[in-house]
Order: structure tokens, then C-alpha cells, then sequence
């Protein structure tokens, strides 16, 4: 469970940042412009933000790290793979020996995990920006657009990796878009529960 929990942190780590950072230039801006800000309109963005800032961290962003060494130097360095990026375009050709646990490239005692990050985690982890896109523009609100705004996502997340050494699969896209979608669902179904409780107050 440590990669999970490994992953977890990460994730936040970075979404917290993204959240903080968006704040402060959010509010330097509305400053300088003397726009007073409303929470309640601004939360959506925040966590919008947030939630791309930690996708991004565990989809696109290099491995990296930084300190100092034995000579009290601080050092950055930043890992890339040197081998040939992976290319599949045939579905279920990789999630399929996964679902067997083969494949993962880790010890017998972390394949369960492992097959949780890999075949849960393409769904779950993007199921937050079917829910958030819409709540953060309200044009998006429609089947078709969330369905080329998850595939479009999946799209920029999947080519990027090749260049980053990580790897092209249509398996992570089509998971990845079913997570968008079923995000989508849950807003949906939040909002027809929240006008139906209005409208019964009403």
C-alpha cells in the first residue's frame, strides 16, 4: 500500500501548491484591479487548479530532486529515461496481462497495488475533472463537449509522455476518457438532485 500511499502524497502535495499559488496571483490581480472577489465563485477555480496542478505532477512533470549535498551545495536534477518510449495503439493489449498482474515491473508483494494505480487509478484519478470542468465552465455543461474535452485531454497527456521517455497507450486513453465521463455523470447527477431539493423547497 505504500505506492498507493506514495502516490497520494504526491498528488496532494502538488494540487496544494497549485491551489496556493493560484490564490496569491488571484488575489494580486484582483488587487491591483481593485475587483473584490467572491469566494463562492472562486472556489471552482481554486480547486480546478489544484486538481490540474496534481495530475499534471503524476502524468506529464519529469521525476526530479533537489537538496543539498555533503558539500552543503544544493543540487536540482532532473530524470528523464533514455530508452525508446513505448507506442501502443491496439487496444486492451497492455491492460489485459496487467489485469493477470504481469508486467508491472515491481516485487510480487506491490503487484496488487500496482494494478490498483494502473487500471483503477486511469479512471478514478480523472474522474475529478469531469466533475470540476463543468462546475468551472458552464458552457462545457453538454455529453459531447466533456467527451472531447476528456479525449483531448487524454490526447495532450499521452504525447507528451513520449517525449519525456514514459509512453503512448490507447488502453490510458480509453480509461482515462471513462473516468471523465463518469465524473460527468456524478455531476449531473448532483445537479438534478439539487434542483429537485430546490424546487420541493420552492
Amino acid at each position: 500500500m505504500s505506492i498507493l500511499m506514495n502516490y497520494f502524497l504526491l498528488m496532494s502535495t502538488y494540487a496544494l501548491v497549485g491551489a496556493l499559488c493560484y490564490c496569491i496571483i488571484r488575489g494580486i490581480v484582483a488587487k491591483a484591479k481593485r475587483k473584490k472577489l467572491s469566494w463562492r465563485n472562486e472556489l471552482p477555480r481554486v480547486l480546478f487548479t489544484g486538481y490540474c496542478t496534481g495530475l499534471a505532477s503524476q502524468t506529464i512533470f519529469p521525476n526530479w530532486e533537489a537538496g543539498f549535498d555533503s558539500a552543503h551545495k544544493f543540487y536540482f536534477h532532473v530524470y528523464i529515461p533514455h530508452g525508446k518510449p513505448m507506442f501502443n495503439l491496439i487496444p486492451f493489449q497492455t491492460i489485459l496481462p496487467q489485469l493477470r498482474g504481469e508486467n508491472l515491473g515491481v516485487d510480487a508483494a506491490d503487484v496488487p497495488a500496482m494494478m490498483i494505480v494502473n487500471l483503477l487509478g486511469n479512471i478514478v484519478v480523472f474522474m475529478p475533472f469531469g466533475i470540476l470542468l463543468p462546475w468551472v465552465f458552464p458552457k462545457l455543461r453538454r455529453t459531447p463537449w466533456m467527451l472531447l474535452s476528456g479525449f483531448l485531454l487524454t490526447c495532450f497527456i499521452e504525447t507528451t509522455q513520449l517525449f519525456i521517455g514514459r509512453s503512448f497507450d490507447v488502453d490510458d486513453l480509453l480509461f482515462n476518457v471513462i473516468g471523465v465521463m463518469l465524473g460527468y455523470f456524478l455531476y449531473c447527477l448532483n445537479s438534478k438532485m439539487s434542483k429537485k431539493r430546490s424546487a420541493e423547497n420552492n
